[in-house]
């Protein structure tokens, strides 16, 4: 018995159209690196010129800011690769459901890929709270960087969030979305550095709440607008939420 292939109709697309399609993806993306590129450069002198402010020597603002960037953040990130290899597993996933309306599986994904941010952010952090002078001790000797990583923990379980968010944003075409919610969230972070930061009786502590207060930002303004574009309300269950009337 030979089996017939089934042959389904496909559509012609233009060169034009495809060029089109590739660079309404391609540009807001690439200005979204760009964006974040320049943001982190201009971080440390941001910080400096709050801590300076606040009172403390340039050069031991340097050496704080050191601290913060390459021991907390070093160990914060870490575990980010899951947040980034869910990433790259979702944007293909997502794009094609949303090519064909499968609107099922986008909510399934949605949820699972929550479930497991929760799954393995929640424990990693709680790590990073109760043992941070062990760990930090352990790598890079006694500092002050274990108070920042127990502060930094809003910032790092909102990031895990945030990336595989950010993933279901492109792949339902709302990058341009994506790029305009890192600027708003980068723009009220610096103005809350530089204010807290600037005050003598907080200092970093001042630094890193308006880093916590970027990350829970751009994740929440992730969240309402994938759940507003996929018709769920803020618990990820199908039907339309007071919240986006």
């Amino acid at each position: 018995m030979v089996r017939q292939k089934k042959v389904y109709p496909q559509k012609q697309v233009s060169q034009k159209e495809v060029q089109k399609k590739l660079l309404a993806v391609s540009l807001p993306t690439t200005g979204l690196r760009i964006f974040h590129s320049i943001t982190f450069a201009v971080k440390p002198f941001l910080i400096t010129k709050a801590l300076a402010n606040a009172g403390m020597m340039e050069s031991v603002a340097m050496v704080q800011y050191g601290k913060l960037a390459g021991i907390a953040f070093t160990i914060g990130f870490f575990p980010a690769f899951i947040a980034h290899a869910l990433l790259v597993v979702l944007i293909p996933i997502v794009s094609d459901a949303y090519a064909k309306r499968k609107y099922d599986v986008l909510h399934y994904y949605l949820r699972l890929s929550m479930l497991m941010t929760m799954a393995y952010g929640l424990p990693v952090v709680l790590v990073f709270y109760f043992f941070a002078e062990p760990i930090t001790t352990m790598f890079f000797g006694p500092s002050p960087a274990a108070g920042y990583l127990q502060v930094l923990i809003p910032y790092f379980l909102f990031h895990y969030c945030a990336t595989p968010l950010q993933a279901y944003l492109i792949g339902i075409g709302l990058v341009k979305d994506a790029f305009l919610h890192s600027l708003y969230a980068t723009t009220v972070s610096f103005c809350l550095m530089i204010s807290l930061g600037s005050m003598p009786s907080l200092q970093m502590n001042g630094i890193i709440l308006g880093m916590n207060m970027s990350a829970v930002l751009l994740t929440l303004l992730h969240y309402i607008t994938i759940c507003k574009k996929l018709k769920l309300n803020v618990l990820m269950r199908p039907g339309e939420s007071w919240l986006f009337r």
